[in-house]
């Protein structure tokens, strides 16, 4: 990370592994800790992002599941100055048959709307088309491309 500050990054998306968590809850806090522990020190904020398309499917139905994870990703950190938001589903593609599952994803990103702090977002890509939604209390913005970044507001 401290090279990365050095050429001005200030800020990193991690794959926060739903599967990591399954196999190894404390591990993967104990981890997950340090690593927002290491990028506080440098000053380079985060996006964990927290499912794909693969994680979606096999965890929604499983809600003790789902609580455990989130509360230890969100709400534990729905306040730590250095993580900007949570990247709910990345790269999330669903056939036209799959309404079922997209219902799902929509349902779980309210879930996680209302978890985050004040000062964070939720993001998410999806459809065949790719776009990203990003959420913040008090302001919707639509409208950037699935490979554009934008500024925050």
């Amino acid at each position: 990370m401290g090279y990365a500050a050095d050429i001005g990054i200030n800020a990193v998306r991690i794959r926060a592994s739903p599967s990591a968590y399954k196999e190894d809850r404390q591990g993967f806090c104990l981890h997950f800790d340090e690593f927002l522990n290491i990028t506080s020190r440098h000053n380079i904020s985060v996006l964990p992002i927290l499912f794909d398309t693969g994680d979606i499917l096999s965890s929604v139905s499983n809600i003790s599941f789902l609580e455990s994870y989130l509360q230890d990703t969100i709400v534990s950190h729905s306040t730590h100055p250095y993580v900007l938001g949570f990247d709910v589903c990345n790269e999330c593609y669903f056939s036209s048959d799959q309404k079922k599952q997209k219902q799902d994803l929509k349902a779980l990103i309210e879930s996680c709307n209302k978890l985050i702090g004040p000062k964070q977002f939720t993001t998410t890509g999806m459809g065949d088309y790719g776009y990203c939604v990003r959420i913040q209390k008090a302001k919707i913005v639509v409208n950037c491309e699935s490979e554009t970044f934008s500024k925050l507001l």
